[in-house]
């Protein structure tokens, strides 16, 4: 293959079943996680687990297995039944009607984390708005993100250990908490759902918590150059929310609507070094430690570069 795959290839080359290895190797990407955050930026969210097909045979045996004993666990299954995960073992079980037992806490996390406001709650709000996803069986949360220092320290914030963050499928870092209470926090306070790319909704902010939600929505689907800083969502109404904050804080910005594959997406930006200047002052406003470093050093050096558009 002479050429590099281009966007509309890559998708059609995933969609089709094409092995990730395999687009890798022949697109820009150099490595799983690239793809991933391309597939993931329009709106197409690879599955952490495959999904397991057995034979009605083995399903019995596993539903006999599971009510047989209190103490077996769905991990000690999947290891009999072929080496699948626990959570997919699981999935079988509810699929073909079994009462799943309550499953013992394996990780301890702050289940009241999300019923108190501060800087650090509406950050990791914010990146699970961006780069996050409330389970579909309402049962938990995950954060996918490359940068995987920040997701330690999100993690200590809710006073649970790095033991929560798994390796991706595709590479990218994961942490995942499973906690219905924690979820249903995120669902009733802050307008989070499943399947939420299209349908996202700007909650209520109090006014003092605004920089550290906008620093948590530029690290998970911003970006800084030197010439702007500009966010991505596929919700307009979000996009509208957004866009209506930065109004109100003079920072003169601009809403586009762009289709650069098949999905229509909103872009809201910020232009001139006076205005990235203020953002950055915002942004970082509250002194707290969760940040992305990488993209606080992009802003810093936006707006000091001599050629930015003004």
């Amino acid at each position: 293959m002479d050429k590099l795959l281009n966007e509309n290839e890559i998708i059609s080359w995933y969609l089709s079943g094409m092995p990730m290895k395999e687009i890798v190797k022949y697109s820009k990407y150099k490595d799983r996680s690239g793809v991933y955050r391309f597939l993931k930026k329009n709106n197409i969210t690879p599955g952490r687990n495959p999904r397991i097909n057995l034979s009605d045979e083995k399903v019995n045996e596993m539903i006999k297995m599971y009510n047989a004993s209190q103490k077996v666990t769905a991990v000690e299954m999947g290891k009999k039944f072929g080496d699948i995960s626990g959570d997919s073992v699981l999935r079988i079980l509810r699929e073909n009607g079994v009462q799943i037992r309550p499953q013992p806490r394996k990780h301890i996390v702050n289940e009241n984390f999300f019923n108190f406001l501060n800087p650090e709650v509406m950050y990791i709000v914010a990146l699970i708005q961006t780069d996050g996803t409330i389970h579909k069986d309402l049962l938990g949360f995950s954060i996918i993100q490359k940068d995987y220092n920040l997701l330690k320290k999100i993690a200590y914030q809710m006073g649970a250990d790095e033991h929560i963050i798994y390796e991706y499928e595709y590479g990218v870092p994961s942490l995942i908490v499973r906690s219905k209470k924690m979820a249903r926090s995120l669902m009733d306070n802050f307008k989070l759902h499943p399947n939420k790319s299209k349908t996202l909704e700007m909650p209520q902010i109090p006014e003092e918590l605004i920089p550290s939600s906008l620093r948590g929505l530029f690290d998970g689907d911003g970006h800084f150059s030197k010439r702007e800083a500009g966010f991505v969502t596929a919700s307009e109404s979000f996009a509208l929310s957004f866009y209506d904050i930065l109004q109100k804080y003079q920072l003169d910005p601009k809403l586009q609507l762009e289709k650069p594959n098949q999905t229509w997406l909103f872009r809201v930006y910020v232009r001139g070094r006076e205005n990235l200047n203020e953002l950055n002052d915002i942004l970082y406003s509250d002194g707290s430690a969760l940040y992305k470093e990488n993209k606080r050093k992009k802003l810093s050096n936006a707006y000091k570069k001599g050629d930015i558009d003004e």
